[in-house]
Formats: structure tokens, sequence, C-alpha cells
């Protein structure tokens, strides 16, 4: 009993190899009449290995954990989500012959997952009311890629009366990302329904999946009506707002409809204290939507403002709520929003001086990649740098990868880099380019750039 309690502690504090050495010690007492369980010994026993690095035997712990109690439903439960734990981003390959593997092999995942769909299907059979056991299931089908037997799994869940609105959630979720967005929405009607004294910050979650859900199925009042119900439940979540616009937006009502909400939501999330989601980066995505529609109603007065106040509250401080690839794209836009209305306004020296001290760092190694899913933003940054007479950052700039086609700015930007004689990394730009690693010339760029704007509509279209 001591021996087990310092394990305990020590792994709370961190102190995995005291944590282990206890836990050893007290697994190996054969006491019938001891207070401590063994399962729950082996059970903190495989905890403590995973936390210290040693998944082989966190594996065989967890192992030995489960024949003590195979048919418990609460024990198959934890032993499917430390088998997930413990091979999370790990590839699979099943040991069955005629099963669809990934690669590389991974043999000791795929008998660990074996090991588990094994228990819950056997502890289903006993407990069926079990609906978390075939969320599981669906989950560790998905990681072996067994398909359309996980699919099977999730339309399963999702019959049963006894699925919760998380689970539902979850399994809609799963259904989606599986292009199965029929099934994902009846699921998510499902978990939206009244429930006495239920969550309402879940349920304004359900809903936002809701209507983005009716949105892929094409049913635009519906979603709209959706995340109307949503903010009815939380109307302090700025995401919720954002969601909503852009709803409107897809929807193509006019500008003087989309604002309104936009501002409710802007002075609402403002004051907002609820930190699930963060309101700060959710603030941000709301502020520079609202900045965008405001310069394109042409009120560049209130999108500058609008726009300073989304770089205001960008800070390093966000990093604690988003990860720091999310903080880098949204650096980006707000920084490159704001010049875009310097240069709007003619005053592109402002434009690129802001750029500049905005983006000190964003051009590093680790933020290329996010920088090239935005490439209207390089694009600005590039030109900018150039009519300022830095043409080796307007060429760096350049050179980074971007997500997608180039379109005529990027073609008219290297056209002119080309033609100065300004090298631009063939591997990177050329690459999007031709889908080689020959560079574009100029006369290529241009010819390219014309072909673009010719096969646009015109205006009167």
């Amino acid at each position: 009993r001591l021996s087990f309690g310092l394990g305990q502690t020590a792994l709370a504090l961190g102190d995995f190899q005291t944590a282990i050495v206890a836990l050893e010690e007290a697994a190996a007492v054969q006491d019938p009449q001891a207070i401590v369980q063994p399962i729950a010994i082996r059970r903190t026993l495989s905890q403590a290995y995973q936390a210290a690095g040693l998944r082989s035997a966190a594996l065989n712990a967890a192992r030995s954990t489960l024949e003590l109690g195979a048919e418990d439903a609460d024990l198959v439960s934890w032993f499917a989500s430390q088998m997930l734990a413990l091979f999370a981003g790990q590839p699979a390959r099943s040991t069955s012959p005629g099963r669809i593997t990934s690669s590389p092999a991974d043999s000791e995942a795929a008998l660990a997952f074996e090991d588990a769909v094994r228990a819950i299907q056997h502890v289903i059979q006993l407990e069926p009311a079990r609906t978390d056991l075939l969320l599981q299931l669906a989950k560790i089908l998905l990681r072996t890629n067994q398909t359309s037997q996980a699919v099977e799994t999730l339309h399963q869940l999702a019959r049963s009366s006894r699925a919760t609105q998380t689970q539902l959630q979850e399994a809609a979720a799963l259904l989606k990302w599986l292009g199965d967005h029929k099934s994902a929405l009846n699921c998510l009607e499902r978990a939206c329904k009244p429930i006495p004294g239920q969550d309402e910050t879940l349920l304004a979650n359900i809903l936002a999946d809701l209507a983005d859900a009716y949105q892929v199925n094409g049913n635009s009042n519906a979603a709209l009506r959706a995340v109307e119900q949503a903010i009815a439940h939380q109307p302090k979540n700025a995401r919720l707002y954002h969601l909503q616009a852009r709803l409107l937006i897809d929807a193509r009502r006019p500008i003087k409809d989309i604002l309104p909400g936009l501002e409710k939501g802007i002075r609402t999330s403002a004051v907002s204290t609820d930190h699930t989601p963060s309101p700060s980066d959710q603030l941000i995505r709301l502020l520079i939507l609202a900045a965008q529609l405001y310069r394109a109603a042409g009120d560049f007065t209130t999108s500058c403002l609008v726009s300073d106040k989304a770089l205001e509250l960008l800070s390093p401080g966000l990093l604690s709520f988003i990860s720091d690839r999310e903080y880098r794209i949204l650096a980006w836009q707000a920084a490159a929003l704001r010049a875009s209305l310097y240069q709007a306004l003619l005053q592109p020296e402002q434009a690129y001086r802001l750029l500049k001290d905005q983006t000190s760092g964003l051009l590093s190694q680790e933020s290329t990649t996010a920088a090239g899913e935005c490439p209207g933003l390089l694009d600005l940054y590039a030109e900018l740098a150039l009519q300022n007479g830095d043409a080796a950052t307007a060429s760096r700039l350049h050179s980074i990868p971007i997500t997608g086609t180039p379109g005529v700015p990027w073609l008219a930007l290297h056209a002119r880099l080309v033609g100065s004689q300004i090298t631009c990394d063939p591997s990177s730009a050329g690459q999007n380019y031709l889908g080689t690693d020959i560079e574009p010339s100029a006369e290529q760029a241009f010819d390219s750039a014309y072909q673009i704007v010719k096969a646009r509509p015109s205006p009167a279209d």
C-alpha cells in the first residue's frame, strides 16, 4: 500500500524513475488481502512506463492488467484508450491475412490494436449498452485502416438510443472526415436534442458543427438557423459569429446584412472570459473578417481601426491557446491586411514598414509552410519589398512554396523579378508553376498572367 501511494505521488510530480521502482515493488507483492487491488497497481505502472517513454514496458503492463479483468467494461475501455495513446501517430500493419495495411509496418502496434479490438468485441456482447466502447472500436479500426468496419461501427453507434451527445458529436466528426456527410448530419441532429440541465457550451458547439454539416449537405437556411441557436446558447463565443458571417457570405448576402452580426460578436466577445475556445484568437479572426468586409464596402476608416485592433491582440501569450503554426498564419493575415489598406491609401512606405515590423521572425525556416498557405499575402509583401528597393527580400518571399496554383500577382511579380535578372529559387517557385524544376521565364509568366485575366468573366457577366 505504501509503495503504491509513493508511486502515485512520484508519477504526479513527474519523477518517473521513482514511480516505476515503487510501483514495480507494489506489483510484486502477492497478497490476496491487499487493500489496493493489483489492477489499480498495474494500470498505474503502465501509465508510469508510458510517461517515461518505455512503450514496450507500458504495453506489457497494460496487457497484464487486462488479463486480470477481461470482462470488466471499464478496464477494457481503459486498455483501448491506453493503446491509442501508446501508439498515437504510429503506423500499424495488421498481421491478419487480407486486411488493408499501412506502411511502414509496425507489428507491435498492430498486435496491440488487435488485442484491443478482441477485448472490446468480447465485452460489448456482455454489455451492449456501452456505446463508448463502440466509439473506441471505430477509432482503432480507423487506425488499422479497416475503414468499412469502422464506418459500420459508427453507424451502429448512431442508431443506438444510448449514445450520449458527446459520443454522437465525436462520431459525426469521424464520419465527416470519412466523407459520409449525410450520416454525420444525422448524428448531429440527434445530438442537439434538448436535455434538461445540459451543458450550454457543449450544446452550442454541437449546433455549430450541425450548421457546418447542413452547409456541406447544401442546406444553407438550416445552417443559418442552427448557428443562430448556437449563439442563443453561447452569446459570447466569437467563433459562432465568425461561422455565421461565413455562412452569410457563402449565401451571397449583402455586406450590410453581415456586418451587424460581426459587430455584435466583436462587442460581446471582447468582454468574454470564457477560454473555451480561447477568446483572443477567435476574436482576432472575427476582427480580420470584419476589416475585410468594411474594406469591401468602401469604409476604409473603420477597416483600418478594426485591423489595428486585431494587430494589438496578437501577442506571444496566444501560444498558450493555439499552435505556433496557427499563430503565424494569424500574424501574416492581420499584418498583410493592414498593409494592404496602407497601400490602397497610397502609403506604400508605411505598408512595407508595418510588414517588416510585424512579421519579424516569420520568415524563419519553420514558418515558411504557414506563410505558403497565404499566397496572396506573400505576393503583397514581395511586391512592397520590390517597390521599396529591397529586391533580396522580394526574391526570398517569392521563393517560398505556396499552396495551390499561382495567380496573376505571383506571375506578374515573377516576370518582373526574372526580367530584372533577380534569381528566384527554381526548386520552389518553379516547381509550383510548372510541376518541374524549370523556372518560368518572364515571357512565360506574363503570358500565363494574361491568359488568366483573359479567361475571367467581364464585369457585365
